[in-house]
């Protein structure tokens, strides 16, 4: 992951490993990058680099975050608030390891709740969930009042990526209090 300026200048490193890293956002005041990477654990985490220092810091894989070691812990699609306070992403922590097709299918399909985290790795909580559904790509308000994301129940995750169902799937999108 790098950043630039508008202009093309300025290129600048953020995540450079071998690992997986998605989805930078920089804070609202410019001094940090969050963002996902599966950097030493295999599994995606939230990140979290000083932009003026350089030192970058897992939030996500700690105690009383990461959940139950038998169930899948991926963080992803971070995003701050308008404050910068606090980060908003999706999990699959202490969800079931389920195939498509009402677990029949070979292929996880991911149950994904909203949580949040403060920049100092504190503060951890759910926002929203509900069994059985997905989801994902949290942002929010330019209040910071409330949170906005799609809803895909489980099976509708695979079945936008099925050839046998790509177009029927349906999603919404959902907005609850922070």
């Amino acid at each position: 992951i790098y950043m630039v300026n508008v202009n093309g200048s300025g290129l600048t490193p953020i995540a450079t490993t071998p690992s997986v890293e998605d989805a930078a956002v920089i804070s609202p005041n410019g001094k940090y990058a969050a963002y996902a990477s599966t950097a030493g654990v295999y599994t995606s985490n939230i990140w979290l680099k000083n932009l003026g220092i350089g030192v970058t810091r897992n939030l996500t894989n700690q105690t009383g975050v990461t959940g139950k070691p038998e169930s899948p812990s991926g963080f992803f699609a971070p995003a701050w608030s308008p404050d910068g306070e606090w980060i908003v992403f999706s999990s699959d922590r202490n969800t079931a390891w389920t195939g498509h097709d009402n677990g029949t299918g070979w292929e996880h399909t991911q149950e994904l709740a909203i949580y949040a985290i403060t920049p100092k790795g504190t503060g951890f909580r759910e926002v929203y969930s509900k069994a059985n559904y997905t989801y994902g790509s949290p942002r929010f308000s330019p209040d910071g009042k409330r949170v906005v994301f799609y809803e895909m129940t489980v099976q509708t995750t695979w079945d936008a990526r099925s050839s046998f169902t790509v177009n029927s799937t349906t999603n919404q999108i959902v907005s609850v209090d922070f």
